[in-house]
């Protein structure tokens, strides 16, 4: 997968695919960058590390890198199981890059898209997903 780097934009990773990709464990907000600058010294153009709520219990916390600059996203956790938020964040911003948006608005917009569509979810009917339900 590595080789395939140079060939996009953006590699957006979970902590357990960063993990694996970088070759290091990550248990703090600093090894998210040092995983990020790793990642983007194997030839990703931008990393954003999906870190969710697994270093902080009251915060998702994502890192961006670009090869120049770091931006921690942070957002207040909301409860619950939210199975689908990453890929829908990925999704997100490949939506925004093919309507031309640059990368860091683009990252920026689809972290509060996903933040309101889980804040305002109950609203909606939308039920929480669970693990060992029959559908």
């Amino acid at each position: 997968m590595i080789r395939f780097f140079p060939y996009v934009s953006v590699i957006t990773p979970n902590l357990p695919e960063a993990e694996l990709l970088a070759g290091q464990e990550i248990k703090t907000l600093e090894d998210m960058r040092a995983a990020a600058q790793k990642l983007h010294d194997l030839g990703a153009p931008a990393v954003i590390i999906k870190g969710g709520n697994r270093l902080s219990q009251d915060k998702a916390v994502d890192v961006f890198y670009d090869g120049q600059t770091f931006t921690v996203l942070e957002n207040p956790v909301i409860q619950g199981q939210n199975a689908g938020a990453g890929c829908t964040f990925a999704s997100s911003i490949a939506s925004h890059l093919l309507k031309g948006d640059e990368l860091l608005p683009a990252v920026e917009s689809s972290k509060a898209f996903v933040y309101r569509a889980i804040a305002q979810a109950d609203q909606y009917g939308v039920r929480q997903y669970e693990a060992n339900q029959n559908n």
